[in-house]
């Protein structure tokens, strides 16, 4: 039973990453193969092997082996996410 979990648990973080990555790219019309992902601050291509879901994350303590800045868990547009926030507050506010 404790090997099913482990398998469980490792699909989950491999699909959920990937899913990610389409949430991400889709909007932008970009592809979910190329080009690799890389540091939002550097712009430098993430080797495949800083790219293993969560276990990289957290071997590389959560920041980019090119320049050190930390690197979200979870990537998502943050000005899209205060766009967002702003128009439900307005649309409240209206009624």
């Amino acid at each position: 039973m404790t090997l099913l979990a482990a398998y469980v648990v490792c699909l989950g973080a491999i699909v959920g990453s990937f899913l990610n990555v389409c949430i991400v790219r889709w909007p932008k019309d970009e592809s979910v193969v190329r080009p690799r992902s890389k540091c939002p601050h550097c712009q430098h291509g993430i080797a495949w092997y800083d790219n293993v879901p969560v276990v990289s994350w957290l071997l590389r303590r959560g920041r980019c082996r090119h320049c050190a800045a930390p690197i979200a868990w979870v990537n998502y547009d943050k000005q899209k996410y205060r766009k967002k926030k702003e128009n439900i507050k307005k649309t409240i506010d209206e009624k």
